[in-house]
């Protein structure tokens, strides 16, 4: 901003990455959903990784990506609250077409599909039975958990 008669006024604002979107190339996301830089060499990047929107969609719907950015973030919260499973075990969360999520457990490669509204609930069922120990991560492929009713987890197939 400009003080006349003769100052200017710098404010500056230091964004924190919590994801990173996969759009072709790597950019850093920050807690509001904005897009704000790309990633380079040699930057830190142990975040989890967003795909499912591409730059196309970004031009189209900037603020519908944003709110799903946004929605992202909370899943990676939510995450962070839950009992069994942490932030840090996302590998990769996909926001699909249909609004609902995807996320990729990085360890264990399995696939969790969540609900864009109920997401939480989701993760609460399936801490309940990992707790209870009525569900083994190591034993299936995916879980889906945006079913209203039920759980429906899908066994790995050993070759």
């Amino acid at each position: 901003r400009r003080r006349y008669p003769d100052r200017f006024v710098i404010t500056v604002v230091e964004r924190e990455p919590v994801l990173l979107l996969a759009d072709g190339g790597l950019w850093f996301v920050d807690a509001d959903g904005e897009v704000f830089k790309p990633v380079e060499a040699g930057e830190y990047m142990d975040l989890p990784v967003v795909t499912g929107l591409s730059i196309d969609d970004r031009v189209a719907d900037p603020l519908g990506c944003q709110q799903r950015l946004q929605q992202a973030h909370a899943v990676i919260e939510a995450f962070g609250h839950a009992g069994e499973l942490g932030a840090e075990d996302i590998g990769e969360l996909r926001l699909l077409p249909s609004g609902d999520i995807a996320v990729r457990l990085a360890e264990q490669g399995v696939d969790l599909k969540l609900d864009d509204e109920a997401y939480e609930l989701g993760l609460q069922r399936l801490d309940t039975l990992l707790q209870r120990d009525l569900l083994s991560l190591n034993a299936v492929s995916a879980v889906d958990l945006a079913l209203r009713n039920q759980v429906v987890a899908v066994r790995k197939v050993e070759l």
